[in-house]
This record gives structure tokens, sequence and C-alpha cells, in this order.
């Protein structure tokens, strides 16, 4: 299974990718934005993508919508800070498989990739 992870923070980067390859997990890919996000998910297919809501440039919203029209297959498991619940809705009624709240909690990430993939 292929996971790329897009997030504004390199730390949060950092954090994600550890927790996913010590579960036996390969990150295919790293974006900072949602339009690189966007750009790697073309360029990579990945069959999961983690993805923060609130990025400069292209915001997790925006990017969410134009992943899954390119890539309809991948499941986007969105972890983010925003819980606010009308976000939270709107992420998973625009196709969010999995709406994760930070600070990540290692065995609840482990078990959405698991289950979206």
């Amino acid at each position: 299974m292929k996971i790329l992870v897009v997030d504004d923070s390199h730390f949060q980067r950092k954090i994600l990718r550890s927790i996913l390859e010590k579960g036996g997990y390969e990150v295919a890919g790293e974006a900072a934005n949602g339009r690189e996000g966007i750009e790697k998910a073309v360029e990579i297919n990945p069959d999961v993508i983690i993805m923060d809501i609130i990025m400069p440039d292209i915001n997790g919203i925006d990017a969410l919508k134009k992943i899954l029209v390119t890539n309809p297959g991948t499941r986007v498991i969105v972890c983010s800070s925003d819980i606010q619940e009308r976000r939270i809705k709107e992420a998973i009624e625009l196709g969010a498989v999995y709406y994760i709240t930070k600070p990540v909690n290692e065995k609840e990430l482990l078990k959405a990739v698991q289950t979206a993939g």
C-alpha cells in the first residue's frame, strides 16, 4: 500500500511517517501544501492520502475535492487540528473516509489506514 502524507508542518509529516513506517506501511511521498498534494497524488497514485485541512496555498478541503476527481480510487484520511463539527462533516461528505484529530493517536491512525486500505 502506497501512502502520501500532505501537511504543511515538516514536524507533523515526520511524526506521521514514523508512525506509518513503524506500522509496516510505505510512505511513497510527502507534500507541504494542497497544491503539491494534488500534484503528488497524480504522480504517485497512492492508495491512501493522509491530509491536513489547514494549509497555505490550497487548503485540504479544496485539495480533497480535486484529488478525488483525478484519483477517484484513492482513500483520503483527514488529519487536522480543526475540530469544528461542520468541517468534519464537510470532509466526510466530500469523500474522506476518516477524520482524525491532532495530536495524532498512533493506534487510531494505524487503524484508520488499515481500514481504509
